[in-house]
């Protein structure tokens, strides 16, 4: 009887969020960011998820897509957003006020200041992936069923579909699998193993083929080459082009370096009294203006008029960009690293949790067969989850709050399956 009222109460609850997140939602309307026009006219500089996303509701819906878009969005992040509160409800056995909480911060990037589901680029779908993925994780984890990691594979695959941020996750789901299964266990489901390991080529290949199809171009937008090279230039010198491997790369890099000049925008301009977080500061403020409005487009720029699709220009642009990379990257790896160390250190205030967070994985990891934890493969997955983002996003981007959204829950979650481990804790975290 009480398990039939606590679910009425349940469903109630649901209801009334949801009506509360549809009026947050509709009242906001639809948003275009920077990449909305890339998405909009698959062009190939962008993951092709959402590109597939949002050309079948036009195709639907004609002049109402943008309407239909934020409300599709909003009702299948909902839905996923329940199905992974559950999962973690049912498994974890959260007291009520903790699952409040975590509740309330699963649904925070809709009814915050984010609006994600209002937005027309990848967040929202990638989100909804990333929980699925999740869920399916959490319970392979408690039931060891086979069909729940194959599902939480099909969902990563679709997630690095949708952002290429969330390459990381593939390698965190590969040492978790052998944190759990071992060397034995992974000769005996080696098959499934070997699909988790070719998680990214998978995808990959797929990308290429959805473009090669599309724009007769077989390309792929996973690591991108811009992001990658914006550090470099930003700490490049003029005598670099000697540098550079080809004539065309020179002349590139010259053409990149004097607009970067006339711009304010190298590191070398500032004043030898200029500390490095002030040099950082400059360049986390001004990172679209160096890597798309700069390095991005004088690489179009090159190549204007000489192929007829966006789709062969980018991938000229993809290559004379790459070709900068390792000879700006080896001039001075130095200052590279410094600014690397500053990325590390803002997006949780410091670069002291990061490291003790490092030296608990690896600690864990020399104790693989000794249980010392509570939840302990659980709490190892989760640390690489959030130390792979953030090594990810440092080296390829600046550190922006949007990037770690998706890892304020897996913090939650690591948070209060430490806390289970103190008896004196436990009992106002868990029921059981």
């Amino acid at each position: 009887m009480f398990q039939i009222a606590n679910s009425k109460i349940t469903f109630f609850f649901y209801t009334f969020f949801f009506a509360f997140l549809v009026m947050i939602v509709v009242g906001k309307g639809y948003v275009f960011t920077y990449d909305t026009h890339s998405y909009l006219n698959g062009f190939t500089n962008v993951q092709p998820a959402y590109t597939i996303f949002l050309y079948l509701i036009r195709k639907l819906s004609v002049s109402f897509y943008k309407e239909v878009t934020i409300v599709i969005q909003l009702i299948y992040t909902y839905a996923s957003i329940i199905y992974f509160f559950d999962t973690i409800k049912n498994e974890f056995k959260f007291n009520i006020y903790i699952n409040f909480i975590l509740f309330l911060l699963l649904t925070h990037p809709i009814y915050g200041s984010y609006h994600m589901c209002n937005k027309l680029v990848t967040e929202s779908m990638a989100y909804s992936f990333f929980l699925l993925m999740l869920a399916s994780i959490i319970k392979w984890y408690f039931f060891k069923k086979k069909k729940n990691l194959f599902l939480a594979t099909v969902f990563l695959i679709f997630l690095q579909l949708t952002r290429a941020q969330f390459l990381s996750v593939s390698i965190a789901l590969i040492l978790f699998v052998f944190y759990i299964w071992g060397f034995k266990e992974l000769k005996r489901n080696i098959s499934l193993f070997v699909l988790i390991i070719s998680v990214p080529f998978i995808s990959g290949l797929l990308e290429k083929t959805i473009y090669g199809v599309v724009h007769n171009h077989y390309t792929s937008r996973q690591l991108g080459n811009v992001s990658l090279a914006t550090l470099p230039f930003y700490l490049s010198e003029f005598d670099d082009y000697k540098l550079m491997p080809d004539n065309e790369s020179k002349e590139f890099f010259i053409c990149v370096y004097t607009a970067l000049e006339e711009k304010k925008l190298l590191a070398n301009q500032f004043p030898s009294n200029f500390s490095l977080s002030e040099v950082h500061r400059y360049f986390f403020d001004n990172f679209p203006k160096i890597m798309n409005q700069t390095i991005e487009y004088e690489a179009k720029m090159m190549y204007k008029g000489k192929e007829k699709s966006f789709a062969a220009n980018y991938e000229n642009t993809t290559q004379i960009i790459g070709k900068t990379i390792k000879p700006l990257f080896l001039a001075r790896p130095t200052k590279w690293f410094k600014f690397f160390y500053v990325n590390l250190s803002i997006p949780y205030f410091s670069v002291v949790p990061v490291l003790l967070l490092l030296f608990f994985v690896l600690f864990l990891f020399i104790k693989r067969n000794k249980k010392v934890l509570r939840y302990q493969s659980l709490v190892f997955f989760f640390s690489l989850l959030i130390l792979g983002n953030l090594f990810l996003i440092s080296i390829s981007t600046h550190t922006i709050r949007r990037f770690f959204m998706y890892y304020d829950v897996i913090i939650a979650l690591l948070l209060m399956l430490m806390l289970t481990n103190f008896t004196g804790i436990k009992k106002y975290i868990q029921n059981k």
